[in-house]
């Protein structure tokens, strides 16, 4: 197992691993738009320097990837197995984890 692991586990009830095959909905880069470009490789910088910062957010419809398609995109890029996720179990969790997590530091 080679798991990309959060920095910053926040919400230690909504923390799982999930194997990344095991996640749905992911967006797909493989025909990256100009800004998707910019996005990635402004991400890929930071978390090649950093790590990540955050878990991604899976949504309460099974294992639906809600927050954090780019990042694992990183991690299925750079041969990792498993992604440290929060797995929320309505909108009300959701937007709790959202709020606290959002950030966009990397694409300044």
């Amino acid at each position: 197992m080679k798991l990309l692991s959060a920095k910053h586990i926040e919400f230690p009830e909504y923390h799982k691993v999930y194997n990344l095959s095991m996640l749905g909905n992911k967006t797909d880069y493989h025909n990256p738009n100009d800004k998707q470009k910019h996005n990635l490789s402004k991400l890929f910088e930071s978390l090649d320097k950093h790590g990540m910062t955050h878990p991604i957010i899976i949504s309460w419809n099974a294992y639906q990837v809600s927050v954090g398609h780019q990042r694992v995109w990183y991690a299925k890029s750079k041969g990792y197995t498993h992604i440290d996720c929060y797995h929320v179990d309505n909108q009300t969790q959701w937007e709790k984890v959202f709020n606290f997590t959002a950030n966009e530091e990397y694409l300044k």
